[in-house]
């Protein structure tokens, strides 16, 4: 159970702003605050999973119900045969209904397919995974974002597209992880003529995640590791009609740890450059360069 108290109101058009240069102080009028509300949400529900194998094959059963206070029954049901190589078939889940503002929304409903194949070289320790999807969903909410009010909810979104991962032992201290997205994301029906056939907002074209990780051999820093690598995300949209992009951005992260016995320690670093880009719908900036320390010990 959760009950969030909230505060409504809304503005009407504002001035665009560059948010690389963005000019301050710009007039705006709109109405005051509205209101206080205080919405709760309760959820309940119950989650099966059973796994049988045979052989190589792998087959497996999941069903998931749940029920949100607004009597709105919403379920999962999740059906997943796997070969030790492939994955052949995933398909369906539905989310609880939400609220918004006090407005009551249909649940989201979804239909996932999904295929892919593994391989394994023989005598190398590599392995290499390659996946194509297709994702529809129903009833998913539209909003203008610097309004606080009703929402409507458009009629479908389809996402489909590949997916590539490799894990490789380059050698015996040096590893490789990479894995690539190509998403071809648009709607398929929407109560705005202006939505249809185009790339939502905040969903990347493109996406791709090359990690180096080096563990030390010899005996002075042995049980010493460290990894960095670089997330790239493809340039992005900022307007329904696709109209304008927000350019793709390049991270780096980094990793320095140490392991000997039960205990364990590292230092994580994202965002090593601290370069600024643009997150969610161009609201606001992504976050800055991070540093976080982990101690660890196992019994």
């Amino acid at each position: 159970m959760a009950r969030v108290s909230s505060q409504q109101g809304g503005i009407g058009p504002v001035p665009s702003i560059d948010a690389f240069a963005p000019a301050y102080g710009q007039p705006l009028s709109g109405p005051p605050v509205s209101g206080l509300g205080d919405n709760g949400i309760a959820q309940r529900g119950f989650y099966v999973q059973d796994q049988m194998r045979k052989g190589p094959w792998s087959p497996g059963l999941t069903v998931r119900h749940d029920r949100a206070q607004q009597r709105q029954p919403a379920g999962d049901l999740l059906l997943r045969h796997r070969h030790q190589h492939q994955d052949h078939l995933q398909r369906g889940n539905a989310v609880p209904g939400a609220e918004r503002a006090g407005t009551l929304l249909k649940p989201d409903l979804g239909r996932q397919f999904k295929a892919g194949l593994k391989y394994r070289s023989p005598g190398i320790d590599t392995l290499f995974t390659v996946s194509d999807f297709d994702l529809c969903k129903n009833n998913s909410p539209t909003f203008d974002p610097f309004v606080i009010g009703p929402v409507s909810q458009i009629g479908e979104v389809r996402t489909r597209g590949p997916e590539f991962e490799a894990r490789a032992a380059l050698t015996k201290q040096l590893k490789l992880v990479a894995s690539y997205t190509l998403l071809d994301a648009k709607f398929t029906q929407s109560l705005n003529p202006a939505e249809i056939g185009k790339q939502p907002l905040n969903t990347a074209r493109q996406t791709a995640s090359p990690w180096l990780d080096y563990r030390f051999g010899s005996p002075a820093p042995q049980g010493w590791s460290v990894g960095g690598g670089i997330r790239h995300v493809g340039k992005v949209p900022a307007s329904i009609d696709n109209s304008s992009y927000y350019p793709p951005y390049t991270l780096v992260d980094a990793a320095l740890r140490y392991e000997r016995g039960p205990y364990g320690f590292a230092l994580n670093a994202t965002k090593l450059t601290d370069r600024s880009y643009v997150a969610g719908n161009g609201q606001y900036f992504g976050q800055r360069r991070a540093v976080q320390a982990k101690f660890s010990y196992r019994w």
